[in-house]
């Protein structure tokens, strides 16, 4: 059995009656027997130290402070034993604060303070700075002391409602802390986070075919946007494994594998750094080496083994000259794991070579005559003419005349060696942090410029590769929006990339695929998604309550779990499986420990616990490399409303300039840092009911991963509430956001509020 854990209540002596605070510690010790001890003073002899609840407090999981004026008082003032508590409180809530804010902090989960009201006046009860705007479980009106001092309980079935609050901070801390817990969360997590890339025998039984999946199956668009987690490496290995064949090879170019500094170390040297500026641009050096890079891996995937078979005679007669040619770039290309480095490496010195001939045989006449000469020498055929050995480049070319299936070029990877490049940018060489990121961007933008004119139709271009050419480039979010950000002509990405977003309905059918591999559960085909999720979650978790009773304004309002857990994510596979890897292990932990059933409070807990590590993880370590001092934007809404006005908004972020890597300048228009804030899920807009009739929104709360993304119009909106023209419009921080922030609302639970309905609707609306 795990070491219990420590709750700790603390009150004022004169104003608080011992046998109304005795009578709860029993109560919650009662309930939390086995795993938890509920302490106070009380315990502590008359004439005894003070310094020994001080060290419980200390050490304290839970702490329960009792609201009365008197202790508000002493809180304030510092005065007596109430005071010195208060003050170890505040420093150990100070701490908490300051490690949620380290990129590498867990959040507050080992200090939960739960203030029960206790005295008839909240205001004057009320606990001061740093906590005043902690919400407390009201019991004034359920127990209190009849003539012979005996407590009794008014109202017995409110007093078990609210009660049940503190039980499940005191359970919910005390069970997630634990070894036993830890381990069988992170044992899940190994199991429904399973890498499909990593396993194609699993394709067929885990893949959801989502719609940005068809669209790039179908090459409607060939470019996938989507933030960590959203499964864009998924997309990209099934699309390699296509059961039907669609492609006559492909080629994967795994970022991951590029070392960027070694791109950078090329284009760095002094007379390249001058020439890109003066003589021709970075994006043209980087474009001709794509364009080398893909005919090279053109020739790879016709010279492999399987290709080779499906060859015609006249196609295997051009073999021999594309193996010589392969072989003087690549020794030894049969045991290489991954080519893109040696490719990438030799295609732009390649082109560093050419530019450096053009520039030094240009004519020195004039400067028209000069720069004439570098334009007419620095193409792709005199690349290619001193790039492949002999014929090569016309046999390439023979052979794809005759393909009658596309090549497909697929782009992924930027978790480790894309990062570290950045990581190294911002801290390492932050003097130079616009010229490197302005290397690892061009990089880039060239390889989708290049795509792009590929799939262009009638563009001119006389390559009989383009016509061939099939791509899936996956790139992350925050990558894409650098982009943007310097691409003058950013229209022509229009129509050529989707967003790897997921509805509601779709990531339930995630999940209950990874449920039932995990049980062994097979689903009727015939029952609907929702329908089918119930199912699997049944099988996997019996005891893990699938709807959730949640009190709001005097009633009792009923909620499916798996509504209330999209409601803390961004809408992505990985968010998603986190918050059911940690339920599901809450649920088999406590029928192990014969601990009952998970109550709805009990859930609650847990998935706002767990919202410290899905912002760690996945929102600030993602965005931290693309905006610098995004920790800095943050704090500037920590005790904010929830719904903020535009004005206040201004209030908040006008005065900080966001720093971004890409650039060296400052975003500092209120307009462009909204929009940032809400194309990465941060701000969402809430729409007055007109506006959102007029939008024909499901939802009146809306964010860049729900409703938003589908229509055209969501600068125009943002530009509408920024200029008051919406009416009472407003913006609205995500509400995962809420204990990380210490965010004010009292009707937080009305923000964002979701349904199976609204589920459905919106499924039917994106396939509309």
């Amino acid at each position: 059995m795990p070491d219990k854990r420590l709750a700790y209540i603390i009150y004022s002596h004169d104003d608080t009656d011992p046998d109304v605070v005795s009578f709860i510690r029993d109560r919650l010790a009662e309930d939390t027997r086995g795993f938890a001890e509920v302490a106070s003073d009380s315990n502590i002899p008359l004439g005894g130290d003070i310094r020994e609840s001080l060290a419980q407090l200390e050490r304290a999981d839970v702490v329960i402070p009792i609201l009365t004026p008197g202790f508000a008082e002493k809180a304030r003032a510092g005065a007596g034993p109430v005071g010195q508590e208060f003050k170890l409180l505040v420093e150990r809530h100070r701490r908490a604060q300051r490690e949620s804010r380290e990129p590498e902090g867990s959040g507050s989960e080992t200090l939960l303070i739960v203030p029960v009201l206790m005295h008839s006046n909240a205001e004057l009860s009320r606990l001061p700075e740093p906590f005043a705007h902690f919400k407390w479980v009201d019991l004034t009106d359920t127990v209190r002391k009849n003539k012979q001092d005996v407590v009794q309980i008014v109202a017995r079935s409110r007093f078990n409602t609210k009660i049940e609050r503190v039980l499940s901070a005191i359970r919910t801390i005390s069970t997630t802390n634990t070894v036993d817990f830890q381990r069988e969360e992170r044992e899940l997590q190994e199991k429904l986070f399973v890498n499909l890339k990593d396993d194609g025998n699993l394709d067929q039984e885990l893949f959801v075919r989502t719609r940005p999946y068809e669209r790039v199956r179908d090459q409607q668009v060939f470019l996938l946007i989507g933030r960590k987690g959203s499964g864009k490496s998924t997309v990209t290995s099934f699309l390699t494994r296509t059961p039907d064949k669609l492609y006559k090879g492909a080629f994967d170019i795994n970022v991951d594998h590029v070392n960027l500094e070694t791109l950078f170390a090329q284009i760095s040297e002094e007379q390249i750094r001058s020439d890109t500026q003066h003589v021709v641009s970075l994006e043209a050096v980087f474009e001709l080496a794509w364009r080398l890079f893909l005919h090279t891996c053109a020739m790879l995937v016709i010279t492999s083994p399987d290709t080779r078979e499906r060859l015609d005679d006249e196609q295997r007669r051009h073999l021999g000259v594309l193996d010589e040619a392969l072989n003087d770039i690549i020794r030894n290309r049969e045991e290489a794991e991954d080519l893109t480095p040696v490719l990438l490496t030799y295609c732009l010195g390649k082109v560093i070579e050419l530019l450096k001939t053009s520039i030094s045989s240009a004519s020195t006449k004039d400067d028209s005559h000069f720069q004439a000469d570098i334009i007419g020498s620095f193409t792709f055929s005199e690349l290619s003419r001193i790039s492949f050995r002999g014929d090569a480049a016309a046999a390439l070319d023979q052979v794809l005349r005759r393909c009658d299936r596309p090549i497909l070029i697929t782009l992924d990877g930027f978790d480790t060696a894309y990062n570290a490049y950045r990581d190294a940018s911002v801290h390492v060489y932050s003097d130079r942090i616009a010229d490197r990121t302005r290397v690892e961007v061009e990089w880039l933008r060239a390889l989708l410029s290049v795509a792009l004119t590929a799939k262009q139709k009638g563009s001119g271009n006389s390559s009989a590769l383009n016509p061939l050419l099939d791509f899936c480039l996956t790139v992350p979010k925050d990558r894409f929006l650098e982009i943007l950000h310097h691409e003058r002509d950013s229209y022509r990405y229009r129509d050529r990339f989707s967003e790897l977003n997921w509805s509601g309905i779709e990531l339930s059918i995630l999940l209950r695929k990874r449920l039932e591999r995990l049980c062994g559960l097979v689903s009727a085909k015939d029952l609907a998604p929702l329908d089918r999720l119930a199912f699997a979650l049944n099988g996997a978790c019996p005891r893990l309550p699938q709807e959730l009773e949640i009190e709001h304004n005097g009633s009792i309002v009923r909620l499916p779990t798996f509504v209330y857990v999209l409601r803390h994510t961004f809408f992505r596979p990985r968010d998603v499986l986190f918050y059911y890897a940690k339920l599901i292990a809450l649920s088999r932990n406590w029928e192990r420990r014969r601990l009952g059933t998970p109550s709805s409070e009990d859930v609650r807990r847990t998935i706002k616990t767990a919202a410290f590590a899905v912002i760690r993880d996945e929102f600030v370590n993602e965005f931290k490399g693309a905006i610098v001092n995004l920790a800095d934007v943050m704090e500037c809404f920590r005790d904010s409303p929830l719904t903020l006005s535009a004005e206040q908004v201004e209030d908040r972020i006008g005065p900080i300039p966001f720093r971004l890597a890409q650039s060296s300048e400052k975003l500092t228009s209120l307009s462009d840092k909204v929009k940032l804030l809400v194309s990465i899920g941060f701000l969402g807009v809430s729409l007055s009911e007109d506006w959102r009739r007029g939008f024909g929104f499901k939802n009146r709360d809306v964010f860049s991963f729900t409703e938003l993304r589908v229509v055209d119009e969501s600068d125009e909106i943002i530009k509408g509430i920024l200029e008051a023209r919406f009416g009472d419009s407003k913006f609205l921080i995500h509400p995962v956001f809420l204990q990380r922030l210490t965010l004010q609302n009292p009707d937080a639970f009305d923000v964002f509020r979701l349904s199976w309905d609204y589920l459905r609707n919106t499924d039917a609306m994106v396939d509309a």
